[in-house]
């Protein structure tokens, strides 16, 4: 773990990746990977620091970055030119390090690929009908999905609930009729879709075959999963479970 309580929040006056250099490296037990936490991250010095450091020595370590959405002040440069929080500075200056990374050894094969989480309220309407007249509430709970999230916000609170690695790669696929997003290379199907009829586990079965065929070494126990109201009744629903279930998918799940 590498942190700085003393860091300086001031972007204006971010530290060299040169001074987190020996903080880095003592920290790494295992020499070809580890996982570098840094829970005052600031502009990320830290990330540039392990990207560099990677390159340097053939490596593959790992970096999480924790950061609070602390603004900029106002009279800032970052703010002027657009960076409302600190956050959002770290972000732009991973992207540029990776770049220029890039951009000095285009023959490496360093890893400058990062993802950015921040975090919120479950994506799960709660049930509370004290708010409204209960037969309202039932109503408004049927889609049980809040109206301002996104298919990938659902995705990663079901990658959180079955303990998936959230830097698990997510491939959006998109069948005749539907779309589909494979989630570590198959251990979680995921369709969004609404109207869904018996002509989806054609298509779900077809990708689980192709993930199986493309690495064989990837092969794990497949889940699928729906919104509880995306099918076209229950039969519907009762007959897409058993076909799933004659091809070897047992882990149907619903939300």
């Amino acid at each position: 773990m590498v942190t700085d309580t003393n860091y300086s929040l001031n972007p204006n006056y971010p530290k060299s990746r040169k001074i987190f250099y020996p903080g880095v490296k003592m920290s790494t037990s295992k020499p070809e990977q580890n996982i570098i936490l840094d829970f005052f991250s600031g502009s990320a010095t830290t990330a540039e620091a392990v990207m560099d450091l990677n390159l340097q020595n053939n490596l593959n370590n790992k970096f999480i970055m924790i950061q609070y959405r602390e603004k900029t002040d106002e009279k800032s440069e970052a703010y002027k030119q657009g960076y409302n929080t600190i956050c959002e500075i770290g972000e732009e200056r991973i992207r540029r390090a990776g770049d220029k990374l890039l951009d000095e050894h285009p023959d490496s094969n360093i890893d400058i690929g990062f993802k950015v989480l921040k975090l919120d309220t479950s994506n799960f309407k709660e049930w509370d009908p004290s708010d409204s007249p209960l037969e309202e509430y039932l109503d408004d709970s049927v889609i049980n999905v809040k109206e301002d999230r996104t298919d990938l916000d659902f995705i990663y609170e079901i990658m959180i609930k079955y303990g998936i690695e959230l830097t698990s790669p997510i491939e959006e696929i998109k069948k005749s009729n539907y779309t589909f997003y494979s989630v570590g290379y198959g251990a979680l199907i995921v369709c969004l879709d609404d109207k869904v009829n018996e002509d989806v586990t054609e298509e779900i079965i077809e990708i689980i075959n192709e993930i199986e065929i493309v690495d064989e070494n990837k092969k794990h126990k497949n889940r699928v999963v729906f919104k509880d109201i995306s099918f076209l009744d229950d039969s519907v629903k009762t007959n897409i479970i058993q076909v799933l279930e004659n091809n070897n998918i047992e882990d149907f799940i619903t939300y």
